[in-house]
């Protein structure tokens, strides 16, 4: 609860700061946490994950982390084709960490969650 009200008072000070980061790092409580009703309202909530990470990328755009984060919720949200989408930007956003080791790690994960975006937006399709 002090982290997340925290996050909250960084947005309320500078909503830009660190590119939108405390927007992600909201987003990201409610995309990780448990689904336990004990937990209250701290437990995991899918549309607020995406509200968090809707606004961290209306902050910044092209911010790679953003993009991926986004991706994520919309992977969870079993929503592939907004996952696959936003992933393929992240991956190119990505290009200006290029020859770091940062960019390799970054690189190969996202393209591991593209595919596995592309796959299950091909079962879909294919199921109905």
């Amino acid at each position: 609860g002090k982290m997340v009200r925290d996050f909250v008072v960084v947005t309320q000070m500078n909503p830009s700061f660190d590119s939108g980061g405390a927007y992600l790092a909201l987003g990201q409580v409610y995309l990780k946490a448990p689904s336990l009703p004990i937990l209250g309202e701290y437990r995991r909530d899918l549309d607020r994950a995406l509200g968090f990470a809707k606004t961290a990328l209306k902050i910044a755009p092209k911010d790679t982390h953003n993009l991926k984060f986004i991706a994520d919720v919309y992977y969870k949200r079993k929503e592939y084709g907004q996952a696959f989408e936003h992933y393929r930007q992240a991956l190119k956003t990505a290009k200006q960490l290029k020859g770091t080791e940062e960019y390799e790690a970054y690189r190969s994960r996202v393209k591991k969650w593209t595919k596995k975006s592309k796959k299950k937006m091909a079962k879909l399709h294919h199921n109905n």
